[in-house]
C-alpha cells in the first residue's frame, strides 16, 4: 500500500517534466513558445511580388494594371495572401466576372467592418493602404475558388473589394486565406 501511495505522488512530477516548461523537478524551465513573442505566430514574407501572390491565389492581373501592392503573412493555420492594384474602370467587370464569384460585387454590410485599425485586425496597413472595408462607395464580392472549380488556385477562399478612383479608374483589393 505504502508503495502505491508513494507511486501515485511521483506520477505528477514525471509527468509534468515532460511538459514543456518543466523539468524533472517541477520548477519552470524557459521557453520560447511561453511568454513573450512566439517563433510559431504570424509573420510577413520577405520580398513577395504581385506576382508571387496572384500566381498563389489561381488569378492573374490584368493588363494595364498600375501600382501593385503585395504580402502574404504566414500564420500557423492557413496564410492571408494580399493583393491590391490600380486599373481602368472599364476593366473591372471582365477582371471580376473572371473571379466567378459566388456573391456578386456590392456594398458591403455594417458588420463586415474591421474591429479596429491596427494590427492583424487592420492587414492592408502593411501594405500602405486603409482597409477597404473602412472605404467610401467600396463594393465587396467573395468566392470560393476550389468550389467554382478554379484548379490554379492554391487558396480556399478569397474577397474582392472595389474603390471607386479619380479620373475613371479603380483600386482592387484581394484577400485570400
Amino acid at each position: 500500500m505504502l508503495a502505491f501511495a508513494v507511486l501515485a505522488l511521483a506520477a505528477p512530477t514525471a509527468v509534468l517534466g515532460s511538459l514543456p516548461g518543466h523539468n524533472n523537478g517541477g520548477s519552470a524551465v524557459a521557453d520560447e513558445r511561453v511568454g513573450g513573442p512566439s517563433r510559431f505566430g504570424p509573420e510577413w514574407k520577405k520580398d513577395v511580388t504581385a506576382h508571387d501572390v496572384s500566381r498563389e491565389m489561381g488569378l492573374e492581373i490584368p493588363d494595364g494594371a498600375e501600382r501593385r501592392r503585395a504580402a502574404w503573412q504566414e500564420n500557423p493555420r492557413e496564410d492571408i495572401l494580399l493583393l491590391s492594384f490600380q486599373l481602368p474602370s472599364r476593366q473591372l467587370p471582365p477582371f471580376a466576372e473572371k473571379l466567378d464569384l459566388e456573391t456578386p460585387l456590392a456594398e458591403p454590410g455594417p458588420d463586415s467592418a474591421p474591429d479596429s485599425g491596427t494590427g492583424a485586425a487592420a492587414p492592408f496597413g502593411h501594405l500602405g493602404l486603409p482597409e477597404p472595408e473602412t472605404v467610401k462607395g467600396v463594393r465587396k464580392g467573395s468566392s470560393c475558388p476550389p468550389c467554382t472549380g478554379n484548379k490554379k488556385a492554391r487558396v480556399g477562399y478569397w474577397e474582392i473589394f472595389t474603390q471607386p478612383l479619380e479620373k475613371e479608374r479603380a483600386r482592387v483589393y484581394l484577400r485570400a486565406f
